[in-house]
C-alpha cells in the first residue's frame, strides 16, 4: 500500500484536499487537487448503493 501511496501523487499527504457536502449522510466525497488536476473519491458508508446528483459534484 505505502509503494502505490508513493507512485500516485494524488495520494500524498501533502496535496491540497477537502470534503465536498454531497447532501447524502451515507457518502463522503473527498477532493485532491495537485496542478491544476482533480482526483475525485467518493465513500459509501451505507450497506445500500446510493446515489449522488452530478450536480453537487460540480
Amino acid at each position: 500500500m505505502i509503494s502505490l501511496r508513493k507512485k500516485i501523487r494524488f495520494l500524498h499527504a501533502q496535496v491540497n484536499q477537502f470534503a465536498l457536502d454531497v447532501f447524502n449522510p451515507h457518502v463522503y466525497v473527498l477532493v485532491r487537487e495537485l496542478k491544476g488536476k482533480t482526483f475525485l473519491a467518493l465513500f459509501n458508508f451505507s450497506e445500500y448503493p446510493q446515489k449522488v446528483h452530478v450536480s453537487h459534484v460540480r
